[in-house]
């Protein structure tokens, strides 16, 4: 809900039109399996453009926080 409110700053966003942004945590909540162990595991036919950092999300966030100014900041 933050991050809804987050995206209408004073002013307006700078922006027309619509803009679709992913809002996700950074990190994945499992701590048995590395994220590179969950894709090899559920999704072994995806092409991995670059190696997962321990726990590290699935969902690349940077656009929300470049446009909206919009970072994860836990629960």
């Amino acid at each position: 809900m933050r991050a809804i409110v987050d995206g209408i700053p004073e002013g307006g966003t700078g922006f027309k039109g619509h803009e679709a942004f992913f809002i996700a945590a950074p990190t994945t909540i499992l701590v048995s399996e590395t994220s590179d162990e969950l894709v090899k595991e559920y999704h072994a036919n995806l092409e991995i453009r670059a190696p997962f950092k321990g726990s590290m999300g699935f969902y690349d966030c940077s656009k929300a926080e470049r446009m909206l100014g919009w970072v994860h900041k836990g629960h």
